[in-house]
């Protein structure tokens, strides 16, 4: 049957599905479907359906046949028809496959436009768009009008509200339509990626439910304790860490200037304190991050999630970040506080005291007392609360530092690539102090192992390597807990006076980031020297940058860059970037704008080092082209402009390298007998019977090269446990 389905259900629950995910919510007894629009064709005439109603013969028998199915966010429309219809209402109706499936969501994502209906259809201004009327109408319905005393849940399902919802759901199947023949078809290996996280995210994986539910009662009492020290601390002004804006206000009365204390903002107030030297206000804001990173949410998110056989399911989001990479749902493991090897007799000890019969403040007294602080001990728990179904146990294999590698092989760094292949071998030196070694001309034979050097080398690598500057390097190191006075001494020591003093004189109170001029100059000194050690890497920006500007100037030209390896193409509405693997990434809307490079600024005097007076001349305004395009911004979750700059794009070239590497391995372990229930960042985890398989062999495939990159160095670190942890 070559024509598609187009459907949409409306559904009603008396648990809400943004915390539950559909999994849990479709296997709950009093979720339903109220409606379901559908049709046959792009233009055939749209049909309804209700629970009670006649089998509509056409859609059953399109399904049965195999026939392509499209729908928006398709994965949550299968799992209602399969559990709730299927399941319970209409089981004689036959199964909704995967792979008879088309996303329309997916499908968007894949060209970085927008995840929701209403939101693409807006970005690609298709003629039918969502009802906001119908919307409200909609969210008032799929909930319970109220329950009575005796437990009777009474329903909005009056025949008006009824049929404006069937006509909502009518709309959507529209809006759908329009958006299927206004984006392209998923590619055929990325169809394959796409049924694989459909698979993934249809396993699931278990979790400790009894752990997790003692955690949650940890962190509570943590919690609590947070509060009365942050009660102490702001003299009674903030009562508990979640009053963010009692903190804001605390924070400027200090002379700490914040506008908020959310996620994207802290680590720099956290780096405003440093320098400032005010440790109570230190303290303050990093109770607040405490509390807010081991917030009861991820807990709670694991026991509202939890399905009736113990597992957690659809926690992946494909094609979550524009590169291609996977975002996470629910409890989103990808945001997991990660722990070091020797951390890990810690968590193995939270998680004996938690299967203790024993009060809450107790077990917070012994973390407390034998560990640290409980709110960030019990935090790096939640990777461990995951664990292998009885008779099974977790392999997993983590890419070893790809980023690193794809930026050096994608860039042609030929020192740096020898230097991966030598550490592989067993003979080289750590990244870290190789990294410092390189950028001041020293002998890395010199450095001892561990010492501040390596320090400054490890957030050199992981700071700078997409553009970043001053203001990356100072926001990472702090934190690693490294002030930049401790950078700019040891960066003062390595600097010749003549290279010093001409960096110096670049600093200004409008770009400072908050550092006087001493910190400023050596922060900035460990910059410039990375970047002289890495040529090819700083080109690479240059001209992916060019590159972008140049295709967007002339639509249809390919123009190739990165050794042939990367090709830019503006067609259609989009900036293509074919990666070396032959994916192409996208950015939506692409179009030169000119940009003020070099504002004019009046001559001035300033004291330069030693206290001579250095006389700044007046600068003339330079404009430059660069490509702005739109894309969703990932804290305000809007439709808006963003500007393309070479760092950036050199960004999304090398994780689009490493999803690639990803990917590649994922198909060879399924193959190899190794189902995947998790991804995480570069990262595989299979779970398999105790008796199956290695960690060598599970390393040996995931390092297995790939045909479009042959000779780039690849390291993999493999583990296998009961429990999520590493």
């Amino acid at each position: 049957m070559s024509d598609k389905l187009h459907f949409d259900f409306e559904t009603r629950a008396t648990v809400d599905l943004k915390k539950t995910g559909v999994y849990r919510y479709a296997e709950h007894p009093l979720t339903d479907v109220i409606c379901m629009s559908w049709r046959i064709g792009d233009n055939g005439p749209i049909h309804r359906w209700r629970p009670g109603d006649e089998d509509p013969i056409e859609f059953l028998a399109h399904i049965e046949s195999g026939g392509r199915v499209v729908a928006h966010n398709a994965g949550f429309e299968r799992t209602i028809y399969n559990t709730v219809l299927r399941g319970r209402v209409v089981p004689h109706w036959p199964e909704l496959k995967i792979e008879q499936q088309d996303c329309t969501m997916a499908r968007g994502l894949a060209l970085a436009l927008p995840a929701s209906l209403d939101q693409l259809g807006k970005a690609l201004k298709t003629p039918m768009q969502k009802d906001k009327d119908g919307h409200r109408l909609m969210m008032q319905m799929c909930k319970p009008r109220r329950t009575d005393a005796d437990g009777t849940v009474v329903w909005w399902e009056d025949d008006d509200r009824i049929s404006r919802l069937q006509l909502y759901c009518d709309q959507d199947v529209e809006t759908e339509t329009d958006v299927d023949r206004s984006i392209s078809a998923l590619s055929d290996e990325e169809r394959k990626v796409w049924e694989l996280d459909q698979r993934i995210n249809d396993r699931g994986v278990m979790i400790d439910v009894s752990s997790v539910s003692r955690c949650l009662a940890v962190v509570e009492e943590a919690i609590k304790r947070a509060d009365d020290r942050m009660w102490w601390l702001t003299d009674g002004e903030v009562k508990k860490c979640s009053e963010a804006a009692k903190i804001v206000k605390w924070l400027n009365g200090r002379g700490i200037p914040c506008a908020s204390v959310a996620k994207g903002e802290v680590e720099e107030i956290v780096l405003m304190t440093t320098i400032m030297g005010d440790d109570t206000a230190e303290e303050v804001i990093r109770l607040r991050r405490a509390a807010a990173k081991t917030s009861t949410a991820k807990f709670k998110a694991m026991l509202n999630s939890v399905c009736s056989d113990g597992r957690v399911r659809g926690t992946l989001a494909y094609h979550g970040a524009a590169t291609g990479r996977w975002a996470g749902r629910i409890m989103q493991p990808q945001n997991f506080l990660r722990f070091d090897a020797e951390e890990l007799p810690d968590v193995m000890l939270i998680i004996e005291l938690l299967a203790l019969e024993k009060a809450v403040k107790e077990i917070v007294d012994a973390i407390e007392m034998v560990i640290g602080p409980a709110l960030e001990s019990v935090a790096k728990c939640m990777r461990a609360m995951l664990i292998a179904a009885p008779g099974k146990k977790f392999v997993s294999g983590d890419f070893s530092n790809i980023e690193g590698r794809g930026a050096a092989w994608i860039a042609d760094e030929q020192w740096k690539l020898e230097a991966f292949r030598a550490f592989d071998r067993g003979e080289g030196h750590d990244l870290y102090n190789l990294s410092y070694a390189r950028s001041f001309g020293i002998d890395v034979n010199t450095m001892p192992k561990k010492s501040f050097m390596r320090q400054i080398g490890k957030v050199q690598e992981l700071a700078l390597g997409y553009q970043g500057s001053v203001g990356a390097y100072i926001t990472m190191a702090a934190g690693y807990g490294i002030k930049p006075r401790d950078v700019a001494d040891t960066a003062r020591a390595a600097t010749p006076e003549e290279e010093w003093h001409r960096v110096s004189m670049g600093y200004s109170d409008d770009d400072s980031r908050g550092l006087d001029q001493y910190c400023w100059t050596g922060v900035k000194c460990v910059v410039n020297a990375w970047r002289a050690a890495h040529p090819n890497i700083v080109q690479a920006w240059w001209d992916s940058q060019d590159a972008a500007i140049a295709a967007v100037g002339t639509p249809g030209l390919k123009v190739p860059v990165l050794q042939g390896r990367v090709i830019y193409l503006a067609a259609n509405g989009f900036l293509y970037c074919r990666l070396p693997s032959g994916r192409v990434i996208s950015y939506a809307m692409p179009r030169l704008v000119r940009q003020l490079v070099t504002p004019a600024k009046k001559a001035y005097d300033a004291p330069g080092i030693g206290g001579e007076i250095v006389h700044h001349p007046a600068r003339e305004a330079v404009y430059k082209y660069a490509v702005e395009f739109d894309a969703t911004n990932s804290y305000t979750k809007r439709w808006e402009a963003h500007t393309l700059y070479g760092g950036l794009q050199f960004n999304n070239v090398v994780q689009g390298l490493a999803r690639d590497k990803l990917v590649a391995s994922m198909f060879r372990l399924e193959a190899a007998g190794y189902p995947l229930v998790l991804t995480v960042h570069d990262e595989n985890v299979s779970e398999v019977d105790e008796a199956f398989g290695s960690e060598a062999e599970y390393q040996a495939i995931m390092a297995a090269p790939d045909d479009w990159c042959p000779d780039m160095p690849t390291a993999v670190g493999a583990w296998e446990d009961k429990r999520y942890v590493k």
